[in-house]
This record gives C-alpha cells, sequence and structure tokens, in this order.
C-alpha cells in the first residue's frame, strides 16, 4: 500500500518505483514533507541516501529500533547494520 504520510525513522520500506523498485529500504530521515531518505547499506550507502517521494514507498510494519535509535541520538549508522536488519526481515516480506 502506497502512502502520502510520513514514514517513521527507522521504519522499512519497500521501492514502489524506479530503478530499486521491489527493494527493501531503511528510512534515515525525513527530508521535507514529502520526501524521506532511505539507505539499503548495499546499493545505497547510509553516507549518501535516496531520496525517494513518500507515495514511491511501500510501507511494511517493521521499525528497526536498532537503527531508529542510533539516528535519534545522532549517532553514525553502518551499512552493515542496515544490511543486518533488512536480512533479518526479507523472508517475511517476500513479494
Amino acid at each position: 500500500m502506497k502512502h502520502d504520510a510520513p514514514p517513521a525513522i527507522g521504519q522499512v520500506v519497500r521501492s514502489a518505483a524506479g530503478r530499486d523498485m521491489g527493494r527493501l529500504l531503511v528510512v534515515l530521515a525525513l527530508a521535507d514533507d514529502k520526501h524521506a531518505l532511505v539507505a539499503d547499506g548495499d546499493l545505497r550507502k547510509a553516507a549518501s541516501p535516496k531520496k525517494k517521494k513518500f507515495r514511491h514507498l511501500k510501507y511494511t510494519p517493521h521499525i528497526a529500533e536498532s537503527v531508529r535509535n542510533k539516528l535519534m541520538d545522532r549517532v553514525v549508522v553502518f551499512d552493515k547494520e542496515l544490511r543486518a536488519v533488512i536480512k533479518s526481515i526479507e523472508p517475511c516480506e517476500e513479494g
């Protein structure tokens, strides 16, 4: 389901449009009232997150609390952590 409402920081989303369509990503920040900064730690690194419109994201119920807490405390999140989060929920989110 696509949304126009903002996702939560640390929420795992699936790209619904673009070259990364179908990939799971983690929301690292909200860029503005229509865009989120997302990364997966693999093709899109945390150091250079992708700016995606909310409507081009399918939200999952998963929130990476460890990543969310680090981001809220302004601590660096490593690509390895993003890959681990996505790998841990990928079997649940097939399709």
